[in-house]
């Protein structure tokens, strides 16, 4: 297994000991994340997302990592950041523990940290978190209400004093979660496209753009006076304005939904299709073609180069126009 774990902290050094006992001599790898511009806060952001995400795929290349049991921990704001980045490539961890961290996405916190939610339905998720300081919590019990009513794997403590969360303590939980085959019904909610890949959809382009999160938000109508029903509307809004990818499969038929994708993929793999019949491929409620798949090694081969994963073998895919359905 591979551990990413982002300490509360602006220099790594002090890890370093902890990392090897709890990485090599507990017979796992540790990848710690420092603080970058070491100014004790998390900026989310695809730049900031890519700092956690984007090594894995070489790692996964390098090292005889199990690509289904990659885990995400993080405190304070490694815990906005485990959040964060576990949301937002929800596909690639088998499951999270952010400590002391509350939902941090683009937008900035309590502006739409609910809107990203529903991609952790894949997700085992498992937090800590302090009653005494505004680290997030509402945000946290927000998510954790949610997941728990979709049937997702969700455990929260909350305690009374801040901490820091070990990768030990986070592996007891974590140790014995493996991330999810191929999932028949997924859905993936985005803005920026480089995080538009979700299991075996992949949103080739946005429609219209991307949504620049310092826009000012505008709600029609009266201003609730409660705040739960205030960020709701603001979810509402900022929801409208992010991309959707659903889709689901039964027998030799995948029925996908969108909202703000101009073109996108469907990757095939036999253990959820009958590559000896042919597939319909139905888009936003309108048959749009058959497929009849192929197995082509040199597909299959480029995507594990591209992801470094060695577990989703697609060995084919079909591209969709939604403008030209």
């Amino acid at each position: 297994p591979l551990v990413v774990y982002v300490p509360d902290a602006v220099d790594t050094a002090p890890y370093a000991n902890r990392a090897e006992q709890d990485g090599a001599a507990a017979g796992r790898f540790v990848l710690v994340v420092p603080d970058e511009k070491r100014d004790n806060q998390y900026l989310a952001g695809p730049h900031e997302t890519e700092r956690h995400a984007g090594p894995l795929r070489d790692l996964l290349l390098q090292y005889a990592i199990d690509p289904d049991r990659v885990y995400m921990v993080g405190s304070g704001r490694g815990g906005h950041a485990t959040w964060d980045v576990g949301l937002m490539r929800s596909e690639r961890w088998a499951g999270i523990f952010p400590c002391n961290g509350g939902l941090v996405h683009e937008g900035g916190l309590k502006a739409t940290a609910g809107v990203f939610v529903e991609n952790a339905r894949d997700l085992s998720v498992f937090t800590v978190y302090n009653t005494t300081f505004d680290h997030g919590i509402d945000s946290c019990r927000y998510a954790g209400r949610l997941l728990q009513q979709w049937g997702a794997r969700f455990e929260a403590v909350e305690e009374p004093a801040m901490r820091h969360m070990s990768v030990a303590e986070a592996m007891a939980k974590l140790d014995p979660v493996v991330r999810r085959g191929h999932p028949r019904s997924i859905t993936k909610v985005f803005n920026r496209l480089a995080d538009g890949r979700h299991y075996w959809l992949e949103a080739l382009s946005r429609r219209p753009r991307e949504w620049d999160p310092r826009d000012r938000i505008r709600i029609r109508g009266a201003w609730p006076a409660e705040r739960d029903a205030q960020l709701e509307a603001i979810w509402t809004e900022v929801r409208s304005r992010c991309a959707r990818l659903a889709a689901k499969v039964a027998g030799n038929r995948i029925d996908v939904e969108t909202r703000g994708v101009g073109r996108l993929r469907v990757w095939f793999d036999p253990e959820l299709i009958d590559f000896d019949r042919e597939v319909d491929v139905v888009l936003d409620g309108k048959r749009l073609r058959s497929v009849t798949p192929r197995r082509r090694l040199d597909v299959l081969l480029r995507r594990v180069h591209e992801t470094g994963d060695t577990e989703r073998l697609y060995w084919d895919f079909v591209d969709l126009d939604v403008r030209r359905r």
